[in-house]
């Protein structure tokens, strides 16, 4: 066994990159599992059937449902979002690798919020790695992912507080009172962006940090993206850049990833 243990431990020296892909693999493996052990009990399927369903990118299933009415408005876009299971189904998968490097930035017992949360994914793994830290999730009741959100953080023994958002998207809280706002795939759906983003600079405390991402307008409204939010787009950045510093601005897949904070 020793000489086994030397062997490899050679081998590990001599090639190094042996040792990263063998590692790598070994996470992968774990994020793997740990994307799809909630959703599997919540929806009570096997793990291969919810790898398939999670592979699933606008199934016909949604695509039908989403065309069944010409859905302008926000009764409409509320509607579809308390019907379509797909997003349960692979939120998780999606969010499977999760970067968890903004937990350098909350100080210990942070105030956390994850707004338009969905199945919370992100923000659960980051709770469990943090058991100091204040969580609050924030989506619109109607959403089928709220039961599950809410499920999941009490599946592990997580507390989290939840946030209905209301028709005009503005929450009424404690003002400058969070340490850390995260808002990721949401303000192309939203109606009315310039209040949402005025709420997280009402929100948040000063020197408290807002992660986000606001898709760019490629002109198709044919599913999801409203045309407010893209018409209110420059209006969010200007708000954003008079009342936070830049940290980090990176862009991909028509989209502008922001990290700042608040001044």
């Amino acid at each position: 066994m020793l000489i086994s243990f030397i062997s490899k431990l050679k081998i590990a020296l001599r090639e190094p990159w042996l040792v990263v892909r063998f590692v790598n693999r070994r996470l992968y493996k774990k994020h793997q599992e740990i994307a799809l052990e909630d959703v599997c009990a919540y929806l009570d399927i096997e793990r291969i059937e919810a790898i398939r369903r999670a592979s699933i990118k606008d199934t016909p299933e949604e695509s039908a449902l989403w065309g069944a009415i010409n859905r302008t408005t926000k009764k409409h876009y509320r509607d579809y979002y308390s019907k379509n299971i797909h997003y349960i189904e692979r939120q998780d998968w999606y969010n499977r690798f999760p970067d968890l490097g903004f937990l350098k930035m909350v100080p210990a017992y942070g105030k956390v919020m994850d707004y338009g949360c969905g199945t919370a994914h992100v923000v659960l793994q980051a709770a469990k790695k943090r058991k100091d830290l204040d969580i609050h999730l924030a989506d619109i009741p109607e959403a089928m992912t709220k039961d599950y959100a809410i499920y999941r953080f009490k599946k592990h023994g997580i507390r989290a507080t939840w946030w209905d958002i209301p028709e005009n998207e503005q929450l009424v809280g404690v003002k400058e009172n969070f340490d850390f706002i995260r808002c990721h795939d949401v303000f192309e759906h939203t109606f009315h962006p310039d209040v949402v983003m005025n709420t997280f600079v009402a929100m948040l405390k000063h020197g408290g940090v807002l992660s986000f991402d606001f898709i760019e307008d490629d002109g198709d409204y044919s599913k999801e993206k409203t045309k407010e939010s893209m018409m209110l787009r420059e209006k969010v950045f200007q708000t954003v850049r008079e009342n936070f510093q830049i940290i980090k601005k990176s862009g991909g897949f028509n989209q502008n990833i922001w990290l700042a904070r608040k001044l």
